[in-house]
């Protein structure tokens, strides 16, 4: 019951990281009203073992509603980032395997109103 409470909220994320993302206190799949004072705070941590080679190279993305906000190589795990919040429809966080450009992990969007 727990698990499918957290997939009716969209608090998930497809792919081998874990990606944590939130805005004050809405996290990924939530919903927010606009403020000046906006922080957009994400960790990545915990790839999974099977799938995660750390010889790879990886690369976080950063997309709002208006396209790329950030976008840098994950040189590390966990990797943490807080960027300042611009008024933009959504957020959301996608990992990037270097090697073909394919994603590695996709979170859900944080909404602003």
């Amino acid at each position: 019951a727990a698990y499918v409470e957290q997939l009716r909220n969209g608090d998930v994320t497809s792919g081998y990281f874990g990606i944590k993302m939130c805005i004050g206190d809405t996290a990924h799949g939530g919903e927010l009203d606009y403020s000046d004072d906006l922080n957009l705070l994400i960790k990545v941590d915990d790839p999974h073992p099977l799938r995660y080679t750390p010889d790879d190279e990886y690369r976080i993305d950063v997309i709002s509603s208006r396209g790329l906000a950030y976008s840098a190589p994950l040189t590390s795990v966990p990797f943490e980032l807080a960027l300042k919040v611009e008024k933009r429809k959504f957020y959301r966080v996608e990992i990037i395997r270097e090697s073909d450009g394919e994603p590695a992990a996709i979170s859900n969007p944080i909404w602003i109103n």
